[in-house]
């Protein structure tokens, strides 16, 4: 036989000594290198479907939410029990409300009673710190007033919180 190599190797030749997996390991890792940039911009664009569709479900639990306030303000305007000025409030304030609620706050309930005078019942979930600042922004909200305040410890390591505040009348 001819040599195909007039010179020798001796790295070429000590590599093809070496057992049949370091040759598929080095194959993998190749082939692992060349794919990479497919698969991370698969792995990133399913991060975004993912971040996408978890922003889509809050849109749509907002959009609920606000159908639901304006189903009931609209059922209590027509028997009159709500003045457009009242109404505008309670707008107003649901909007800061919602505002004020961080990531990590879940709102569980969120129920506005009509009754004798307007009555808002917060039920939340999350770490006592954030529930803390939340609370503390709703103190100084003028037009809100504690009637009760009531947190628990959950099984999770959270704190779960009722908060049940009455609109002032205006002066």
């Amino acid at each position: 036989m001819k040599k195909f190599i007039k010179y020798r190797l001796p790295t070429v030749e000590k590599w093809l000594a070496l057992p049949k997996r370091y040759h598929w390991s080095l194959y993998a890792i190749c082939l692992g290198a060349i794919n990479f940039p497919v698969i991370w911009e698969n792995w990133q664009s399913h991060q975004r479907l993912q971040s996408i569709e978890q922003e889509m479900i809050q849109q749509t639990a907002e959009l609920a939410h606000q159908e639901k306030l304006l189903i009931a303000l609209k059922q209590h305007s027509d028997r009159n029990e709500l003045s457009p000025q009242l109404t505008k409030r309670i707008v107003a304030l649901d909007q800061q409300i919602h505002g004020l609620l961080s990531e990590e706050i879940e709102l569980t309930e969120y129920q506005w009673d009509f009754s004798s005078h307007p009555v808002l019942q917060l039920q939340l979930v999350g770490r006592f710190q954030e529930l803390h600042d939340f609370v503390a922004a709703l103190s100084e909200q003028n037009a809100l007033a504690f009637a009760q305040l009531e947190m628990q410890k959950t099984e999770r390591g959270q704190v779960q919180s009722q908060v049940i505040l009455q609109l002032k009348r205006e002066e």
